[in-house]
C-alpha cells in the first residue's frame, strides 16, 4: 500500500519556515557573496562581436531571390567553416598568438538570429584589443576561405568587431540576487520535502482491558435440620 503524504496547512508551512529561516539566510548569503567574489578571483575577459551578412548584392530581382534562398541554407555551413582549422590556424599565424587551435576555438562563439541571414561572431580574450583583433582576423580570413570553398561571394563583412572595455565575465548584481533567492528556495524546498517524507509518529499502544465475566454462583440448598 502506497504511503499517503500528509496534508499541508498554512500553519505547517509557517512552522517549517521558522525552523529553517536561519539556515536559509546563511546559505543564501554565502551563495550570493561567493558569486560576487568571483569578480575579484577570476581574471577579466573581454568580448568583441563582428557581424557577417550572408547575401550577395545584385541588381537582378531574380538573382536576389535566388541569393536569399541560398543564403538561408548556408548560414550553418559558414558557422562551421569559420571555426575550421584552415581559418583559425591562419588567424594564429597572422596574429602570432601563443595559443592552440583547440583553445582558440573555445574562445569563439556564433549567433544566428532567427529568420535572418546574419551571423554574429564573438571572440573572447584577455584584453579588448586582442579580442577585437581576433574577431576581425577571423571574419576577414573566414570570408575569403568560405568564398574559395563554396564558390560564391555571398559572405560579406558588414561590421568589424566592436571595442568593449567592460569585462564580459563579471557578475551583475542581478545574478547575485538570483543566486540568493535560488539558494533560499532550495533550502526551504528541502526542508519541506523532509517534512513530507518524515514518518508519522508511532501510535500509542492500546491498553488491553480484560473484562471478567461474572458467572452466577448456584445457591446450595441448606442442609436439613433434625427435629429435636
Amino acid at each position: 500500500m502506497e504511503k499517503e503524504l500528509p496534508l499541508l496547512t498554512l500553519g505547517d508551512l509557517w512552522r517549517i519556515f521558522r525552523k529553517c529561516w536561519a539556515v536559509m539566510l546563511l546559505l543564501a548569503t554565502l551563495s550570493a557573496a561567493g558569486l560576487y567574489a568571483l569578480n575579484y578571483l577570476l581574471p577579466p575577459r573581454y568580448a568583441s562581436t563582428a557581424t557577417l551578412y550572408i547575401l550577395r548584392q545584385s541588381s537582378n530581382d531574380q538573382q536576389i531571390s535566388e541569393d536569399f534562398s541560398l543564403a538561408l541554407n548556408v548560414v550553418s555551413d559558414c558557422d562551421h567553416l569559420l571555426k575550421s582549422h584552415s581559418v583559425l590556424d591562419a588567424v594564429i599565424e597572422n596574429l602570432s598568438l601563443d595559443i592552440s587551435y583547440k583553445d582558440l576555438r573555445a574562445c569563439i562563439s556564433t549567433n544566428n538570429p532567427d529568420s535572418t541571414r546574419i551571423l554574429e561572431v564573438t571572440a573572447e580574450a584577455e584584453t579588448p584589443a586582442r579580442a577585437k583583433a581576433i574577431v576581425d582576423s577571423i571574419c576577414t580570413i573566414g570570408t575569403d576561405k568560405i568564398r574559395q570553398a563554396m564558390g560564391f561571394a555571398q559572405v560579406n563583412l558588414y561590421e568589424y568587431g566592436v571595442w568593449d572595455s567592460e569585462p564580459c565575465n563579471r557578475m551583475e548584481p542581478l545574478h547575485c540576487a538570483l543566486a540568493f533567492a535560488g539558494t533560499a528556495v532550495l533550502v526551504y524546498g528541502l526542508s519541506l520535502l523532509s517534512f513530507l517524507l518524515k514518518p508519522p509518529p508511532a501510535e500509542p499502544e492500546k491498553v488491553k482491558t480484560i473484562v471478567k465475566v461474572a458467572r452466577p454462583v448456584s445457591k446450595k440448598e441448606p442442609s436439613g435440620t433434625t427435629d429435636t
